[in-house]
């Protein structure tokens, strides 16, 4: 967050003197309005956003994207982030990040999210978990849902022939709770964005889930080491997950004179939080990978804007935030 400080504070500063000096008021020792007026968007900037690890970021970006039906969703969160068709489903969105993360290169240089959404009020399943998880004597993690969904996540880790460090299983709301329950299971990398858990576990309650015929022991599963909850402050659903939950990041940040509902909404989170690293979402890198002929320029060299006064200009002004 400091790094990303200083250079705003820097940009800003550059931007003004420019400006100053362009209309005779060049004066260091006495600010002009335009320097206070900045510095009050910058300060309110910071008050209003919340920075996390980009590929946190790039995992919230695609839970949003598991709400929609697999033929809607984005097909690019980012210029290094595609949506992989072929592994995701109704409830699971799978994302692949990482250089030409569409063609095959090693996968030591590419990073899988398996996001999962959480309660639609069309579904009568989402429901009924939902109150499995809040109802004492319930037991959601032994349903046949959760292990429908559970199975899901393992099959798509399998299949995606990546170490287990390259992998974030992500989810919100309830599909937080599968993202946890998969993520622990397959000692995978775990966010969790608003997340549900189980508010009473009974005397005889079982740590055990099976999946496929085979019994996963989830005793230690709240303190997975690699598993991050990020809760939105004054959220009522995720409160268990902070109770509970070993890693949690609240959010609180100036504007949040919203409803619960707002809060616990998963639009909300990605309006306030920044990544570390902002995503290039620019489309002449697009356009490259796909090496489509009439980018290429003279003796076969592809022109990644498809003009080069463009890359030029791109290129010769300060860095841009691409949100």
């Amino acid at each position: 967050m400091s790094d990303f400080i200083e250079w705003f504070k820097s940009a800003g500063e550059k931007l003004l003197r420019d400006d100053r000096e362009v209309f005779g008021q060049s004066n260091p020792g006495n600010p002009s309005l335009q320097t206070t007026t900045v510095q009050k968007q910058f300060d309110n900037f910071v008050r209003t956003h919340f920075m996390i690890n980009t590929e946190d970021y790039v995992g919230l970006l695609g839970t949003e994207q598991a709400y929609k039906s697999p033929s809607s969703r984005e097909v690019f969160l980012d210029n290094k982030t595609t949506y992989n068709e072929g592994l995701s489903n109704d409830r699971i969105a799978v994302y692949v990040r990482g250089a030409f993360s569409g063609q095959d290169t090693s996968s030591a240089f590419r990073t899988a999210f398996i996001c999962i959404h959480g309660t639609k009020l069309s579904s009568i399943e989402d429901i009924v978990q939902d109150a499995r998880l809040v109802l004492p004597g319930s037991r959601a993690r032994s349903s046949s849902f959760t292990q429908i969904i559970v199975g899901d996540v393992l099959r798509i880790i399998s299949s995606l022939n990546l170490a287990k460090d390259n992998i974030y299983v992500c989810g919100h709301s309830l599909g937080g709770y599968y993202a946890l329950l998969a993520g622990y299971i397959s000692n995978t990398n775990v966010r969790i964005f608003n997340g549900a858990n189980e508010l009473i576990q009974p005397a005889d309650y079982s740590n055990f889930l099976t999946v496929n015929g085979r019994a996963y022991d989830l005793q230690l599963m709240n303190a997975y080491n690699d598993a991050v909850s990020y809760r939105m402050f004054g959220d009522p659903v995720s409160l268990l997950s902070k109770w509970s939950l070993k890693n949690t990041e609240t959010i609180r940040v100036d504007n949040m004179s919203v409803s619960p509902l707002t809060l616990h909404s998963l639009s909300y989170m990605i309006e306030v939080c920044l990544p570390e690293i902002p995503l290039d979402k620019r489309d002449f890198t697009r356009r490259r990978r796909f090496a489509e002929p009439e980018n290429f320029g003279r003796d076969g060299i592809q022109k990644e804007g498809g003009n080069l006064d463009d890359l030029t200009r791109t290129t010769s002004i300060l860095p841009r935030i691409y949100l």
